[in-house]
């Protein structure tokens, strides 16, 4: 029997793993309910005005990024809606993340001036993840299901995101694609955006770290694209202490979708 090359069988392995987040994006759609129904007025400081991303040169084309898209006593707030031991909110997932999702439909108020706010043209789509200390989520793409476009907004960690090249499936075993290409330092608070190219023709997600204490050092293991914005230098080191969650916004298609 001849033994396939490490690096074909781990590149299969990931393509695996990415096709299935794809299709949990897709099929994945459980209702959910916040316990209590947070008003606008109760997190957002009226006539408050939202900077735009940056273009970053150092990073796949198409990724943006600005810091401080909301003030601390809206991101304090904002957390606040959204316990982590409200049951009727989140969904556990694989890994222990807790997720939550939410359409037009059924969108809390508070999330709908996310959506109005966020630079994602049309957006009907909002996905909060929580992640515990140290918790990440593997390099995936978010799928046919959405337009390639999305804008994630961190609250209550600093954490690094990495974006790798995402390989078709006849470069699979050819090409070694498992060291990222950037990272960006999401600082809480700050917007990401990303579209097209980045979206695409790309992977992203955040490391697990399994210390007790995690530790995060920017630069270390990709460049980090947004150091001037995030008002970082190589070398800082992220401890990861607190809780992290991220509101993503994106534009749902609706009926069939092809990749």
């Amino acid at each position: 029997e001849v033994k396939k090359p490490m690096m074909f069988v781990h590149a299969r392995a990931r393509l695996r793993q990415e096709k299935r987040h794809d299709e949990k994006a897709v099929v994945e759609e459980a209702p959910h309910r916040p316990s209590r129904v947070w008003s606008e007025k109760e997190v957002w400081e009226p006539g408050r005005l939202r900077p735009s991303p940056v273009a970053l040169e150092a990073a796949p084309r198409t990724v943006s990024y600005c810091a401080d898209f909301v003030s601390e006593a809206e991101e304090a707030a904002l957390l606040g809606c959204l316990p982590e031991d409200d049951e009727a909110l989140w969904t556990r997932v694989t890994g222990g993340r807790l997720v939550a999702k939410f359409d037009d439909e059924d969108m809390p108020p508070v999330l709908s001036r996310v959506t109005r706010d966020a630079p994602v043209l049309a957006s009907n789509f909002v996905l909060l993840n929580s992640y515990a200390p140290g918790q990440g989520v593997m390099a995936h793409t978010d799928g046919p299901a959405y337009d390639p476009a999305a804008a994630a907004l961190s609250l209550g960690q600093d954490r690094l995101i990495y974006f790798r090249e995402r390989l078709a499936p006849s470069e699979v075993g050819r090409r070694d694609a498992s060291s990222p290409v950037c990272s960006v330092l999401l600082r809480r608070r700050s917007l990401l955006r990303f579209d097209d190219d980045a979206y695409s023709a790309h992977t992203h997600g955040l490391d697990d770290l399994l210390d007790d204490l995690p530790v995060e050092v920017v630069g270390q293991k990709a460049p980090c694209a947004n150091l001037d914005l995030a008002g970082a230098k190589d070398g800082d080191e992220l401890c990861i202490t607190d809780r992290r969650v991220s509101i993503t916004v994106r534009r749902r298609r609706h009926g069939p979708t092809e990749e």
